[in-house]
């Protein structure tokens, strides 16, 4: 049973103008974006979470990912995909915001112009028209460029003969399109009716072959013959129902769901070489254990606890019991079926967190940071609630990324530090120099006073040079 979100139509203040207001979707959550001013925005993700429903503002970070919104429809892709520039950005068309009161309908036009808008910065600028956004590369398919195809999108002043035209065309491409689909249909149907006619010899000649006891058995095997083939007859159905293209689809994401899964745990073959790098990647903290506590660690890698219904390593229970406490069940939109799965998937979730709370920026290695961005990505495409964890992981990353640069600065702090405390030492220098300095001409004049002839004279020349 179904809910009111919203009562009646929400409307501004008057003399008020606003822009209408739009909705995205990435996985199971729901964005709304609201245009703020000409160059603002303002993102807001819906918790289903917080009865009866909280709107909870989306703070500098879209996880990475990049959101497009034309007129037509709003959708998310991953940041990596688009460029390093676009990540975390809002690309719109022009129209894609008409405002509230315009008489102006959602006609589709080929020539709108495309911007972009920066979540992280505030960015705001057209897209191709600086470094800031440059042209976004891309391999679209031709019919994109091609005028023509806009006829689809019927404006409101096309005349109706050029509508009629169009549907024409259209009427066309079905009727190939179902032909096609009316051959296929055929030629399964035949293949169907080969195997029904070969099911039924058999079960006659296993009729005759056996006596009356048996034939309550022959009875219960017709029935699951029938069975067998009214399931066939279904998939046959359902097969015919669902395009190829959607089938490509799903086999395209198994194959990236398997990747991103020996990513994770690098192979299920690979357990032991796994669990060794998660060591290595856990522990390379700086940590003052003895002998005794490097014991207990190895045994709690080993021991697993009961959580949430999956095998956890104990040592890593506490960690996600604070994540449910705080965050609420981060699986329960998850897609994947599989406990041994999800088990892995938890327990990498807890050692992003135990990097992030256990390493200093300094300490973080290059092993570290890609375990970081590299998991999130994972845990995003199984539908793990972890967009709390985004601006994290990408400040870490950030700040990985820039600690040569911070490395640097900090030499010249300290040789500036360096260059001061000897400036303050030449310059004490000088002060008592010149003390000394002025304690000599005093002892000059002094000793000037007591000479009985004026002037300098110098005691390594005769008295009596110039009488001759």
């Amino acid at each position: 049973m179904g809910r009111a979100v919203v009562t009646g139509p929400v409307k501004l203040g008057p003399g008020r103008v606003g822009w209408r207001k739009r909705l995205a979707g990435r996985w199971r959550d729901i964005y709304m974006v609201v245009r703020v001013e000409e160059t603002l925005f303002r993102v807001y993700w819906f918790d289903r979470d917080c009865w009866p429903g909280y709107w909870d503002e989306v703070k500098e970070s879209l996880g990475g990912d990049v959101l497009f919104i034309s007129k037509d429809c709003c959708f998310f892709v991953y940041g990596y995909l688009i460029g390093k520039k676009y990540e975390n950005c809002i690309v719109f068309s022009e129209a894609a915001f008409p405002k509230y009161g315009d008489d102006g309908g959602w006609e589709y036009k080929c020539e709108d112009e495309i911007w972009a808008f920066r979540m992280s910065d505030g960015k705001y600028g057209k897209v191709g028209e600086s470094d800031d956004f440059p042209e976004i590369s891309w391999s679209p398919p031709s019919w994109i460029f091609d005028v023509e195809s806009c006829s689809n999108f019927q404006p409101r002043n096309q005349s109706e003969g050029e509508a009629d035209v169009d549907d024409e065309e259209v009427q066309a491409d079905l009727k190939d399109s179902n032909s096609k689909d009316d051959v296929e249909r055929e030629g399964m149907e035949s293949d169907s009716n080969h195997v029904d006619q070969e099911q039924e010899e058999r079960s006659d000649s296993d009729v005759d072959d056996q006596d009356d006891g048996n034939m309550q058995c022959d009875s219960d095997d017709e029935d699951e013959d029938m069975q067998s083939n009214a399931d066939n007859e279904g998939n046959t159905s359902l097969q015919e129902d669902v395009p190829a293209s959607l089938f490509a689809l799903v086999s395209a994401l198994e194959e990236e769901v398997t990747r991103t899964l020996l990513r994770m745990n690098g192979g299920y073959e690979a357990t032991i070489e796994k669990e060794t790098s998660r060591k290595n990647i856990t522990m390379s903290a700086p940590r003052a254990c003895t002998s005794s506590s490097t014991t207990k660690v190895n045994q709690s890698d080993t021991a697993t606890t009961k959580f949430e219904g999956f095998d956890i390593r104990s040592d890593l229970v506490p960690i996600l019991q604070k994540i449910w406490r705080k965050h609420g069940n981060i699986i329960e939109r998850s897609t994947m079926r599989s406990n041994h799965i999800i088990t892995r998937a938890l327990e990498s979730l807890a050692t992003m967190v135990e990097i992030l709370e256990d390493n200093p920026v300094e300490s973080i290695s290059d092993c570290q940071a890609d375990y970081l961005s590299t998991t999130l990505s994972d845990l995003k495409t199984m539908c793990f609630k972890v967009h709390w964890l985004g601006s994290f992981v990408e400040k870490a990353v950030k700040l990985h990324k820039s600690k040569p640069l911070v490395d640097s600065l900090n030499k010249l702090t300290d040789l500036s530090s360096q260059v001061k405390e000897r400036r303050a030492i030449l310059l004490d220098e000088v002060t008592k120099l010149t003390e000394e300095e002025n304690k000599l001409k005093k002892e000059m004049a002094k000793v000037s006073k007591l000479i009985p002839f004026s002037g300098q004279f110098k005691l390594d020349k005769p008295l009596g040079s110039g009488l001759t």
